[in-house]
């Protein structure tokens, strides 16, 4: 029994400095491509840290080795997270609560039993321990079902490879908690039946990093594609659009239609509106809705035909209209014009970098 605890333990610390390697390429790639994906390098993180801190702690006996335990429950959390912004605008408060609160208070418990674990009869500290584990493990499998609901409705919505390929690594990460769980609720203490759950852990973990490191850009494409950008002064006029497309996105020709429909009547729409100081924010339309923000100091509105909008999507209209020079709003002010469009085309892609220009 000896060997085969050696055994898991060799095995966890070796999945772990693997994903951490990896998860250094991750970030190298990211930065490189300004993807914006903290939710899954924190998930990443808290595993292999986890993990590694509780090997490192149970070599010399030390009581802080559940510190790790808590960890890799908040990995769950924060991939729980990454896909809330990938799939919705609004996070589900309830759901959220629920499962942050439980994953917290494994931490707390967790700091309880090192602080007092002297004042604890061995008794006190075992039923702390398995409680600790249970709601710990309750919160990650809830976790991890959600996200698996919500990359599922994403691949049924796009049919994207990519997508395709990130759902069957949370299938694999789904099997690991379902059977961490069952460990954890009954008697279970079977090591190859944890060498099996870490071994789906590993795969999953790695498929979806490798998944995001060839391609880091593709999550901001899904589940709703963007299909064009405008620009209107104050007084309602285009200054500027744009047509984007995607390289998997399906060719859908009446939406095409309807959408240059409507690009064509907003321009009319605008002008009568915006000019004498009405402000839309939002027109839905069957099929895809249009988006509007201001541009700093008022200098007009910019407009985002999309099929929907996740949290990415708010970031990158914030950050398009943060970037932008003082100079071009300045000269847009009183000539009504755009010096450069590069420059403009550059600004939308480096806050919309997944998007693809039509050619």
């Amino acid at each position: 029994m000896i060997y085969a605890l050696n055994v898991n333990q060799w095995i966890n610390l070796s999945i772990n400095v693997v994903l951490l390697v990896l998860l250094v390429f991750l970030v190298i790639r990211i930065v490189k491509n300004q993807a914006d994906i903290p939710y899954i390098i924190a998930s990443v993180f808290c595993a292999s840290f986890g993990n590694i801190f509780y090997f490192v702690m149970n070599i010399y006996d030390s009581f802080f080795a559940i510190i790790g335990v808590s960890s890799t429950y908040f990995s769950f959390l924060f991939l729980y997270m990454h896909y809330i912004y990938l799939s919705n605008d609004r996070l589900n408060i309830g759901i959220y609560s629920l499962i942050t609160s439980f994953i917290v208070y494994t931490l707390i418990l967790a700091v309880q039993l090192i602080s007092y674990s002297g004042q604890f009869s061995s008794d006190q500290i075992s039923y702390s321990l398995d409680w600790m584990y249970i709601i710990g493990s309750t919160a990650s499998l809830i976790a991890i079902c959600l996200s698996f609901w919500m990359i599922l409705q994403n691949y049924r919505n796009t049919k994207n490879r990519q997508v395709f390929i990130e759902f069957i690594g949370i299938i694999f990460l789904t099997f690991y908690r379902i059977i961490f769980f069952i460990r954890d609720i009954s008697v279970i203490q079977d090591q190859i039946f944890s060498i099996i759950g870490l071994v789906f852990a590993f795969l999953g973990l790695t498929i979806i990093i490798l998944n995001y490191i060839r391609n880091p850009k593709y999550l901001y494409s899904i589940p709703f594609p963007i299909h064009s950008f405008m620009i209107y002064d104050h007084a309602g006029l285009l200054m500027y659009s744009k047509h984007f497309k995607f390289e998997e996105a399906s060719a859908d020709v009446n939406r095409d239609i309807l959408i240059t429909s409507a690009f064509t009547a907003l321009n009319s729409l605008i002008k009568h509106n915006l000019g004498i100081g009405g402000e839309l924010n939002r027109i839905e339309a069957t099929g895809f809705s249009i988006y509007f923000v201001n541009l700093p100091d008022n200098a007009g509105r910019l407009g985002v035909i999309s099929e929907g909008r996740t949290k990415f999507f708010t970031q990158s209209l914030k950050r398009f209209v943060s970037s932008f020079p003082d100079e071009i709003i300045q000269s847009f002010i009183k000539t009504h014009k755009f010096p450069d469009r590069k420059q403009i085309d550059d600004l939308i892609q480096n806050a919309f970098p997944y998007v693809d220009f039509a050619k």
